[in-house]
């Protein structure tokens, strides 16, 4: 008795396999979209919080003293300036800092930073400001 083996042409065998390579290749495309992303966010939080201690600089710098509108040093009214400075970290969700003395104000803020997909934990992305008024 004679027997006829029968190959399968090679689209019917291959029916529904990944090759290794595509497989390894989408995992890392998948793993530097993660790292793209978390990257991105960092930087996110890390200008949020440098911008947020400028802005508050700025807001405290406003709040000059009574004196300089009589021709007198620009001093930074320490209440008004330090208020105003808070009002703004607390409008833009920022937690931060403020010290005011005579014609400079200093803003330290922080902002919380976790990953999505790294597993690094959460980092606080800080931000420093110095604002200083000038007469001119």
């Amino acid at each position: 008795m004679t027997t006829t083996t029968r190959f399968a042409p090679a689209h019917e065998t291959e029916a529904g396999s990944m090759s290794m390579f595509a497989a390894l290749l989408a995992v890392a495309v998948m793993v530097m979209a993660g790292v793209v992303w978390d990257g991105s966010t960092r930087m996110r939080d890390a200008n949020k919080a440098a911008y947020a201690a400028t802005e508050a600089g700025r807001a405290a710098s406003q709040a000059i003293s009574a004196e300089a509108i009589a021709g007198r040093d620009a001093d930074i009214d320490p209440a008004a300036g330090a208020a105003a400075a808070r009002h703004y970290l607390a409008a833009a969700g920022v937690a931060g800092t403020v010290a005011v003395s005579g014609q400079r104000v200093i803003i330290t803020t922080s902002v919380t930073w976790t990953p999505t997909f790294v597993p690094t934990g959460s980092q606080t992305m800080t931000g420093r400001a110095e604002a200083r008024t000038v007469r001119t």
